[in-house]
């Protein structure tokens, strides 16, 4: 049987349109492993500044990515700023509301809080959820 090109480039080119066709259907969103998906949303985060506190010291708390919906894609018309976000100082057991915020249209809020009179010495954590929150080092 001879060898027909027209069939092997008709198979080549439908190959080739495929991947093109799989490759826009996920362009413009990517996971935090850089992988290409549909959930391509960034997980909130918070940071903590000073990193090393004592009881009565003020720490700036900065948290980053507070959106419902897929703010990391241009076209995500539906992305809202996160609401009404309780940050809580956590520590052997204690509990202590720093705050109430609401993200801004870039998904960031700060707050500035005094660290808790009754911190004991050691690691605290900052809570904000949906985050998964960040830690501090209490010096005494």
């Amino acid at each position: 049987m001879p060898f027909d090109h027209r069939s092997t480039t008709v198979r080549a080119a439908v190959a080739l349109v495929g991947g093109f066709v799989a490759v826009a259907a996920t362009a413009g969103c990517s996971t935090e492993s850089g992988t290409s998906g549909e959930a391509a949303c960034a997980a909130p985060t918070v940071e903590v500044e000073p990193r090393s506190v004592a009881p009565g010291d003020e720490i700036e708390i900065t948290g980053r990515d507070f959106m419902d919906g897929c703010e990391d894609h241009p076209g995500a018309e539906d992305s809202t700023p996160m609401s009404g976000l309780t940050v809580r100082w956590l520590q052997g057991g204690v509990t202590a509301d720093l705050g109430v915020v609401d993200a801004n249209q870039e998904g960031t809020w700060t707050v500035i809080a005094p660290v808790p009179e009754d911190a004991v010495a050691g690691e605290a954590r900052i809570d904000v959820a949906p985050s998964t929150g960040t830690s501090v080092v209490v010096t005494s």
